[in-house]
């Protein structure tokens, strides 16, 4: 592994294998990210002055890293459908349960875990033990989403949207004639979003699943949306995808409009992040820049160039959960940490 200093804006750290993904615990203190070649690195999410730790699954690629119901912890599934729980400051990760296929893993806050293999959804705990009565979904399951109160678990397949009520299993099939990939609900739990395979963004209201969902689909979007956050108000939704990050005004109308954030060039945003406290997205392109975006009409500014020769994508950006810390990760294998204090320094001293 090596480390830099290059700024006093940044620490980084070469993890030695391409980075798949980032994702924070429930506690906004401890970041995980999935390494090509079956390892997930776990680091503390502020300057601490401490080493990312590596941890090495048994077999496979992993295919999803999320956080577990646990608050501390995150869960693996690796491409041989081993599923694992990873620790802060365990050497090793602990092995749950396996099945063959399987593709999608989703918790909940009250110890609530599934996994998903091709149309069948299995609840799973935190021993390892699988239930015995698996709910189907209208077709082979491309995402899963559970709702921030663990009444609803959404999965999404060729055909659209399943939608459970985990209370009595009963499934609603949500109207949609298209192929509906990625899911994420609202932090309130009002709303369920999905991208579908035209790369538009479906959207149900929760108060009446029943309707049709709004479809706000501006053809701006040069690649498939991948990465979602929330305004820490509620106030909107920001989506990557396009050449700036798109912001969608909440509550959702069919008639609304985007609002759009970041310079428009030949580069793509891959991963958006929203301040969890203050009014700030935090944006990361496909050739590596990273830039910070004031909400309130202040100066945007880059807090890391585009990576030469080639440029490589930023796969992951979270703050943690104080918001004086901003994680990103590289797809060539840099896990980089920002300090807010620091960044803002340099803020303020483009503004006056």
């Amino acid at each position: 592994m090596t480390k830099t200093k290059p700024s006093a804006l940044l620490l980084q750290w070469n993890l030695g294998a391409p980075i798949l993904s980032l994702c924070l615990n429930r506690l906004g203190t401890w970041v995980a990210a999935a390494l090509a070649g079956g390892s997930v690195a776990l680091s503390l999410a502020e300057d601490a002055g401490e080493e990312p730790c590596i941890v090495t699954l048994e077999e496979g690629e992993v295919t999803s890293l999320i956080p577990d119901a646990d608050a501390h912890a995150f869960l693996a599934l690796s491409s041989s459908g081993e599923i694992f729980i990873v620790e802060p400051q365990s050497e090793a990760a602990t092995f749950l349960t396996e099945k063959e296929g399987a593709s999608h893993i989703v918790a909940g806050d009250e110890a609530q875990r599934f996994f998903s293999v091709g149309s069948l959804v299995y609840a799973f705990d935190e021993e390892g033990r699988v239930g015995s009565s698996p709910l189907k979904a209208g077709g082979e399951i491309q995402g899963l989403a559970l709702d921030p109160k663990g009444i609803f678990l959404a999965a999404s397949h060729e055909r659209g949207v399943s939608l459970f009520s985990l209370s009595d299993k009963k499934k609603k099939e949500l109207s949609s004639n298209i192929s509906c990939l990625d899911l994420v609900w609202s932090p309130d739990g009002k709303y369920l979003i999905a991208v579908d395979a035209d790369k538009a963004l479906r959207v149900w209201a929760q108060e009446d699943f029943t309707s049709k969902a709004m479809v706000f689909d501006h053809q701006k979007h040069q690649v498939m949306p991948r990465s979602f956050g929330f305004a820490s108000d509620g106030a909107f939704l920001a989506s990557s995808g396009a050449r700036q990050g798109v912001l969608w005004p909440i509550p959702f109308a069919q008639e609304s409009s985007p609002r759009w954030f970041g310079g428009a060039d030949r580069r793509i945003v891959a991963q958006v992040a929203p301040h969890p406290h203050e009014s700030m997205l935090a944006l990361g392109y496909d050739d590596g820049m990273l830039v910070l975006s004031p909400l309130d009409g202040r100066t945007e500014i880059m807090i890391h160039a585009p990576v030469a020769p080639s440029g490589s994508s930023v796969t992951g950006l979270c703050w943690n959960a104080r918001g004086d810390s901003l994680m990103a990760s590289l797809e060539s294998g840099w896990l980089m940490l920002f300090t807010q204090k620091s960044v803002m320094r340099a803020v303020q001293a483009r503004v006056h």
